[in-house]
């Protein structure tokens, strides 16, 4: 959601549509789909506590100074530690080793 609003696209969390942002601050009926008790539970004991919590918390981010995370995700998708993204790619992207070779080709981040 910051993503959005750090290069001025838009100007709240809560302007960008696929933002869970307004369900959780409850400016908008959450879909049944999407889990926000666990969350919010852990922000307040009560529901109008946790919303506000959880707004101050959001808000109070300087968007102009907050670094995005991707810029270090190996390849623009795996985020971690250089044996995570090892363990990564052994475990879900690749099953015998001649498979790397043309992936890195198309993925030379992830070398």
């Amino acid at each position: 959601m910051l993503a959005m609003v750090r290069p001025g696209i838009r100007n709240s969390p809560s302007d960008y549509q696929w933002s869970s942002y307004a369900y959780f601050i409850g400016r908008k009926k959450r879909p049944e789909w999407l889990e926000t008790d666990w969350l919010l539970s852990q922000l307040g004991r009560t529901l109008k506590t946790a919303k506000q919590n959880y707004k101050d918390f959001v808000e109070q981010v300087d968007a102009e100074t907050l670094e995005n995370p991707s810029k270090d995700a190996a390849g623009g998708f795996i985020l971690g530690g250089e044996d995570f993204v090892k363990w990564v790619k052994e475990q879900f992207l690749f099953s015998r080793p001649d498979d790397w070779e043309g992936f890195s080709a198309v993925y030379p981040g992830l070398q």
